[in-house]
């Protein structure tokens, strides 16, 4: 299994510790990488002729709130940040892949908290998820275009827990770090995975399929 990245171009888009940490390791492998930390104007930056072979787009990372504390305001911002920026981007990467005619991937960076309820994780569950859901369609319209869309489910994040106490439910031991995601997205960019899309894929530790899963998370506790 080849994961050399050499003449790969590569642009990461996301909020800054992400799209920074994500890069290193993929650079070390060989990819040529350009960053983006503004969502918001993802479409502007892209240039005409300026080729890309993967589009790596970070969503916000999810945050802690009980239900009945979400306002109308939060499920609005939500939306906007998580729903309709991500799936602009996502639109705009695969516009720039057919125009510059190169069979490309698109990569979004979400979070394990979409893949089953977790206690105070109602806003950031709920739009992640509808974020994997228009990622998996997207995948079977632009198939036709060469173009392969994945998502990776990232492990949860540490909260006001140690990293001991949330360690010791994840089966592998340890929380997921960033070299973790960078390493999953290496294989999701190259040949190797050239028939893989429309596939969520855990990069957890497990944390998503313990049956303990749903209780852990609780901050204040």
């Amino acid at each position: 299994m080849s994961m050399n990245l050499n003449g790969h171009s590569i642009l990461i888009a996301g909020d800054r510790e992400s799209v920074e940490a994500l890069a290193a390791p993929l650079e070390h492998q060989g990819a040529k990488i350009r960053l983006i930390t503004d969502l918001a104007g993802f479409a502007n930056y892209l240039k005409i002729g300026e080729v890309f072979h993967s589009f790596i787009l970070c969503a916000p990372p999810a945050q802690a709130r009980p239900f009945l504390e979400t306002r109308p305001e939060d499920w609005q911002e939500g939306m906007k940040h998580t729903i309709e920026r991500l799936t602009l981007a996502l639109q705009s990467a695969a516009r720039h892949l057919i125009r510059s005619q190169v069979p490309g991937q698109i990569i979004v960076v979400s979070s394990a908290v979409a893949l089953k309820p977790y206690r105070n994780f109602s806003l950031s569950g709920t739009t992640l998820a509808a974020l994997h859901a228009i990622a998996r369609i997207s995948a079977v319209d632009l198939a036709a275009h060469g173009i392969r869309v994945n998502v990776i489910a990232a492990g949860l994040p540490p909260l006001t827990l140690d990293e001991t106490d949330l360690s010791a439910f994840i089966p592998t031991g340890r929380l997921t770090a960033l070299m973790d995601v960078a390493q999953a997205c290496a294989f999701l960019a190259s040949e190797s995975a050239a028939q893989i899309t429309g596939a969520i894929i855990p990069v957890d530790g497990g944390y998503s399929i313990t049956k303990a899963g749903a209780a852990t998370v609780k901050p204040g506790s």
